[in-house]
C-alpha cells in the first residue's frame, strides 16, 4: 500500500492560490477513494516564527472537513 504525501506545510505555505490547489487535491482524492496524506510540523505552530502557518492548517483541516472528510492516523491503514 502506498500513500504519497499530498500536503506538506513548507510547501504548501509556498503555493500560489493554495486555497483552490487544496480543492483540487481533495476533489483528486474523491474521484479516486484515495486518502489524503498532511503532513504538518508541529514546530510550525510558533506564530512567531511562522506567522499564519497556524491558521493555514486550521483553514486545511476546515477544507477537509466542508468535503466530509475522516482523520484517522496512518496506523489504522496497515495490515498486520
Amino acid at each position: 500500500m502506498v500513500f504519497p504525501l499530498a500536503i506538506m506545510d513548507s510547501c504548501y505555505m509556498n503555493t500560489p492560490n493554495r486555497a483552490r490547489k487544496l480543492q483540487e487535491i481533495i476533489q483528486k482524492c474523491i474521484d479516486h477513494d484515495a486518502v489524503l496524506v498532511i503532513n504538518w510540523h508541529s514546530n510550525n505552530f510558533h506564530e512567531k516564527e511562522f506567522l499564519g502557518w497556524k491558521s493555514a492548517y486550521i483553514e486545511v483541516i476546515e477544507t477537509c472537513l466542508e468535503y466530509g472528510a475522516e482523520f484517522r492516523p496512518m496506523r489504522k491503514y496497515l495490515t498486520t
